[in-house]
């Protein structure tokens, strides 16, 4: 049988539609800014739930919750975005484990070696990369983690004098989040035509999940470690790509983390 193995015009339009430039930022801002500002909208989207009508409720039961389930909830109330950071900045061995502990490498019961997270096809197609800003022990600059052999793999390094402006371009349109006062910005991002051959468009949905997934582990990782983090949507698609080297239309990233060290 003969199969096209390449992504539809429609997915390259939606993967090129959804980025963010610079010549939009002005009229993304705006809106984004006028909704944060309505108590009107955010109770309509929190009141806007499937409609079922009437139905027969069944109250959950906690009474075999175990020790371990109990400390997995309380690390996930702990969970916050925290946009100020202590300039002081994280050390190398606080990245270290915090990197380790949200993407990585073990073994199963069975000896067989297994990452921590699910993937559509076991297809792994995530890359994980560190804009180091302030880390204490590493220049500054951009790096390639690689969780299978756990080292962080230099791309380019930074003058201290070049951060301010790389920052700007890649995030100035984000006024509430201290970059300058954070220790890195980790850029989730995903040569996703790794998994769209096998599974053509739909493949998308996988890696997007799986993008997610990766988020909440840095998360989740970063409330036991006591390190501060915030989810950041708002960047320039091309830019940090130009930065990381990825030069294919199914090359993005698709998200991007803030972390730092704690104010408290």
């Amino acid at each position: 049988m003969n199969f096209n193995f390449e992504l539809s015009q429609i997915a390259f339009d939606f993967l090129e539609s959804s980025k963010s430039h610079s010549y939009g930022q002005e009229e993304f801002n705006a809106r984004i800014n006028y909704l944060n500002s309505s108590e009107e909208f955010h109770t309509a989207i929190e009141e806007n739930t499937s409609e079922l009508g009437y139905t027969k409720n069944y109250p959950l039961n906690f009474d075999s919750q175990t020790a371990f389930a109990r400390q997995l909830r309380e690390i996930q109330e702990k969970r916050e975005s925290k946009r100020k950071f202590d300039p002081t900045g994280l050390t190398f061995k606080n990245l270290s484990s915090l990197l380790n502990s949200s993407y990585f490498i073990h073994k199963n019961n069975q000896g067989e070696k297994k990452v921590n997270l699910p993937s559509g096809g076991g297809i792994y197609p995530l890359d994980l990369f560190v804009l180091n800003i302030n880390t204490n022990g590493i220049p500054a600059g951009i790096y390639f983690y690689n969780y299978r052999d756990c080292h962080l793999q230099t791309i380019k390094e930074f003058e201290i004098s070049e951060l301010e402006t790389i920052l700007k371009k890649a995030f100035g349109f984000r006024s509430d989040i201290d970059f300058l006062s954070a220790s890195a910005v980790l850029l989730i991002g995903s040569m996703c035509n790794k998994t769209t051959y096998k599974y053509g468009d739909r493949g998308l949905r996988f890696v997007f999940l799986e993008a997610g997934t990766l988020l909440q582990s840095i998360y989740l990782t970063s409330s036991a470690l006591g390190i501060a983090a915030c989810a950041n949507g708002g960047y320039l698609d091309d830019y940090l790509c130009n930065l990381v080297n990825y030069r294919l239309s199914s090359h993005s990233i698709l998200s991007t983390i803030v972390i730092g060290k704690n104010l408290e």
